[in-house]
């Protein structure tokens, strides 16, 4: 065996190993990414749900004082958890 050969395989090899794990990281990543984006998605859906179910307790009284029918509680409850709720 050739010093030269042996170099260009270790060469073709090292490239080849580079290539392999950015690979398998870009695939792990993507389905860490999909992982957090459906946690995230799980924990919306419980709070619209905590949401509602805070509105759907409320008396008529109650939803009149703050401008709200029944029928759009859940609208309702998907914009405040959207764009007003901040976590308390």
């Amino acid at each position: 065996m050739s010093t030269t050969n042996d170099t260009y395989e270790g060469t073709v090899f090292l490239a080849q190993s580079k290539r392999f794990a950015a690979y398998t990281a870009n695939a792990v990543g993507g389905v860490l990414l999909g992982f957090g984006r459906g946690i995230h998605r799980m924990s919306k859906r419980m709070q619209v749900s905590r949401m509602q179910s805070v509105l759907n307790a409320m008396s008529d009284a109650e939803l009149k004082t703050i401008d709200l029918e029944r029928r759009d509680i859940p609208q309702r409850a998907r914009f405040l958890v959207d764009y007003e709720y901040d976590g308390l």
